[in-house]
């Protein structure tokens, strides 16, 4: 449990400081998110897209991010997903990308 506190408190203070080393502009595009399932009940949450400013999901610093809350209440009823995305350009070719990856995740809603 030790390790996913460190793993949030690591990306909360890693994505606003990438925003303010860059000259271009950082984009961070919310979307509210509402879904349902038996074991978790309702799910009430938000995802969240960030890159550079005039890029698809290709530039630097990709951020790819969820996290809901069940109403329900089961064992862990906070669940969330991560991903940053960091290409190393003097490794890519023209339409291969070689890139270095964090992710962190706890999914719940199995049974």
């Amino acid at each position: 449990m030790d390790n996913r506190h460190f793993v949030i408190a690591f990306l909360l203070i890693l994505i606003p400081g990438i925003g303010l080393a860059q000259e271009d502009k950082y984009e961070l595009e919310f979307a509210p998110d509402l879904w349902y399932n038996s074991v978790d009940g309702i799910r009430v949450g938000a995802r969240v897209l960030g890159d550079m400013e005039g890029t698809f999901l290709d530039g630097p610093h990709r951020l790819d991010a969820g996290v809901w809350l069940g109403t329900s209440f089961p064992e862990m009823p906070v669940s969330y997903y991560a991903t940053f995305t960091e290409p190393i350009p003097s490794l890519s070719d023209f339409g291969e990308e070689f890139n270095v990856q964090l992710k962190s995740s706890i999914r719940t809603g199995y049974s």
